[in-house]
């Protein structure tokens, strides 16, 4: 049999087709991961199955960052920008987005707390420490240190100072209100007050009823009324 008659008789082969991805015809998207490249890093957009990254339509996620770690940026699903800017230090001085300025003005005690900054509505707020680095009053106000529209000053106590706030007072537009506060001896919050408005305090647990377990829980304590106090127990 010669050549001409064995290539006849041979069946011929249909192209090889390559799988088909059966996810491209769920997904209108690229299936394999498409790339960025901002600031000499290379940054996937899209890679289905792995929730760290995110997906082709969500790519405006993507965060910038100095190289301090702190982001710079972040674009929001409604392409709205927000803009985070540092000082020299690598602290946060301005957080914007276009013409809309959210904070700015930022001022720093020296152990690194915010010790002022400026609202965009132009208020200021600002927070004053003691020795041991606690903020003993926060201040909202016309400026980097007035408090006509707030003021609020905390007492830790003297010797036995130990973290927990021990007394509030509220100065809000001439108005004054005090509270103190009572901690159990494993430093829990036990009771609640303020003079001539209310009082709450918690209940230990007491034994146990049948078929029940401890009581335990808060309890509002009525007072004598102040006058002018309109104020009743949170």
């Amino acid at each position: 049999m010669d050549g001409a008659a064995v290539s006849a008789t041979r069946p011929k082969k249909s192209p090889s087709k390559k799988p088909q991805d059966q996810r491209s015809s769920a997904h209108p998207y690229p299936a394999t991961p498409a790339w960025k490249c901002f600031s000499g890093t290379a940054v996937p957009t899209e890679k289905r199955g792995d929730p760290l990254f995110f997906t082709s339509l969500m790519d405006v996620h993507i965060p910038f960052y100095i190289l301090a770690g702190g982001m710079t940026s972040e674009t929001y699903p409604s392409e709205r920008m927000v803009a985070t800017h540092f000082d020299t230090a690598g602290r946060i001085d301005q957080v914007s987005a276009g013409s809309t300025m959210y904070v700015s003005s930022f001022a720093y005690a020296p152990h690194g707390a915010v010790k002022a900054l400026r609202l965009g509505n132009g208020w200021w707020e600002h927070a004053n420490f003691n020795t041991r680095l606690q903020a003993e009053e926060i201040g909202f106000g016309s400026s980097s240190d007035d408090s006509s529209l707030l003021r609020l000053t905390y007492g830790y106590g003297g010797t036995s100072n130990n973290g927990n706030i021990l007394s509030q007072e509220i100065n809000a537009q001439g108005q004054i209100w005090s509270q103190s506060y009572g901690y159990d001896l494993v430093n829990r919050l036990q009771s609640a007050s303020e003079p001539g408005c209310w009082r709450r305090s918690r209940r230990a647990a007491s034994s146990a009823l049948p078929g029940r377990g401890p009581r335990s829980g808060w309890r509002s304590q009525p007072v004598p009324a102040c006058a002018g106090c309109d104020r009743t127990a949170p």
